[in-house]
């Protein structure tokens, strides 16, 4: 897994930045090239903003097929949604 810092930046287990988690909910690469959106009412969005998963406001996550895939429990939705981006 990883960190989220305070300021949005998200870094690997060895604390590389691979990535960004922006105000807006705009997730960016290290590059800072678009990977997706998170949408306030959990909606996980790729680049082209087609619908990828969600993350409920109970922790459940869901693929775009509404299937569970897992639970984030006691961490932020947004923070969640980032495995959409980096879990490769």
């Amino acid at each position: 897994m990883g960190h989220i810092r305070s300021d949005g930046t998200v870094q690997d287990a060895s604390y590389r930045t691979i990535g960004y988690l922006k105000p807006d909910g705009t997730v960016q690469d290290s590059s800072f090239r678009t990977k997706g959106y998170v949408k306030k009412d959990g909606t996980v969005q790729d680049s082209y903003y087609r619908t990828i998963g969600y993350i409920k406001q109970d922790g459940t996550v869901q693929d775009s097929s509404y299937r569970t895939i897992g639970y984030a429990k006691d961490i932020p939705p947004r923070w969640a949604a980032l495995y959409f981006f980096f879990s490769q």
